[in-house]
C-alpha cells in the first residue's frame, strides 16, 4: 500500500444512525462467510483487460466453476465502461443475482470517473431493489487508489438512502470486499 495515497481518501460524514455498510477482506473465508447469508446481489466491477479475474471476482468465478469467465470468452461481456451483465449465481452464493460491471482497461478512468461508476453501481442495484448487496471491489495491485475511489462513490450513496431512510429496515446494507491492505481505507469512509 502506498503512503502517499491517505491524503486521496477522505472519510465521508457517517449517518447518525448505526452504520449499515460492513467493510469485509478478501479471501476464500469471505466465501464461506457470504454463502447462505442475507445477500440479495453480488455486484462485482471488472477490467475489460484483467484475466484471470481477481479479487472477489476471481473468487465467484473459481466458486461458480467459470460461470464468469464463459460470458467473457464468449465475447457476450467485454467489462467496457458502463457494460452491464446480471446473472444469477445458480444457488452457489448467498446471493441470487450476480451483477458484473465493466470498468474498461485499467487506468483509463480518472478518481472522478471511478466514483461516478461507484454511484452508477449504486443505481443500477436500486434499480434492481437490491436491498442487501455484497460489492467486491476490483484488484488494487496496481493502483490502490482505483478501487478507493470506485467504494467511495458507492458509500456516498449508501449513506445517503440509509440517512433517507424511514427506519432502518428499509434502509440498503452493504458489504465491501476488498484486498488486505485496502480495508483501513475502506474503514474510513463509512
Amino acid at each position: 500500500m502506498h503512503d502517499d495515497l491517505q491524503p486521496n481518501v477522505r472519510p465521508l460524514t457517517s449517518a447518525p444512525r448505526q452504520a449499515r455498510a460492513r467493510v469485509l477482506e478478501l479471501g476464500m473465508a469471505v466465501l464461506d462467510s457470504i454463502e447462505g447469508g442475507a445477500a440479495d446481489t453480488m455486484i462485482l466491477p471488472v477490467w475489460s483487460d484483467e484475466r484471470p479475474l481477481r479479487g472477489l471476482a476471481g473468487l465467484v468465478d473459481w466458486r461458480t466453476c467459470g460461470g464468469l469467465s464463459e460470458p467473457l470468452r464468449r465475447g457476450f461481456f467485454v467489462a467496457a465502461v458502463d457494460e452491464a451483465l446480471l446473472t444469477c449465481s445458480r444457488r452457489v452464493l448467498s446471493a441470487q443475482r450476480i451483477l458484473l460491471l465493466g470498468l474498461g482497461r485499467r487506468g483509463a478512468l480518472d478518481r472522478a470517473a471511478l466514483r461516478a461508476a461507484g454511484e452508477r453501481a449504486f443505481a443500477v442495484a436500486e434499480g434492481l431493489g437490491a436491498r442487501r448487496v455484497i460489492f467486491g471491489l476490483p484488484s488494487g495491485r496496481f493502483d490502490p487508489s482505483m478501487p478507493l475511489a470506485l467504494a467511495e462513490g458507492a458509500q456516498g450513496r449508501v449513506i445517503a438512502a440509509q440517512e433517507a431512510a424511514a427506519d432502518l429496515r428499509s434502509a440498503p446494507l452493504w458489504w465491501f470486499v476488498g484486498e488486505p491492505e485496502l480495508l483501513p481505507y475502506l474503514q474510513a469512509l463509512g
